[in-house]
């Protein structure tokens, strides 16, 4: 693994990426050290890098050519691959939310379509 963090192990309850992963030139490390520094029973939440989004605003070019893009299976490898025990994909339509919030209705589209959130849980109290 590359440069540790400089938070000890089993420092925290939670973890949360988004936005990021499609940028990483690592991402193992990087899912490692959060697996590093959860304690047991503690969870990730990783969202971004939709395939489906390459190319769209949410993912324009040149900036979607320099990024990987996961598939569920992508993610749940990624996590499992650093020890995660409980590993899963969801696919909420996160329009409503946006809605809810006031995105404006232009934007709306950009909601409409079933995201891509890993769910992961270090340890047996699943």
């Amino acid at each position: 693994m590359g440069r540790k963090s400089p938070f000890p192990d089993d420092s925290f309850t939670c973890a949360t990426m988004t936005g990021v992963l499609g940028h990483l030139s690592d991402p193992i490390d990087v899912f490692g050290e959060m697996y590093r520094t959860l304690g047991d029973g503690g969870r990730i939440v990783v969202s971004g890098s939709d395939p489906e989004l390459e190319g769209t605003p949410a993912a324009p070019e040149p900036m979607a050519s320099r990024m990987r893009f996961y598939t569920s299976d992508d993610l749940e490898e990624l996590a499992s691959e650093v020890g995660f025990e409980t590993v899963r994909v969801v696919r909420p339509n996160l329009e409503s939310y946006a809605r809810d919030v006031g995105v404006p209705e232009e934007h709306l589209p950009l909601f409409d379509f079933p995201s891509r959130f890993l769910l992961a849980r270090k340890g047996d109290n699943a």
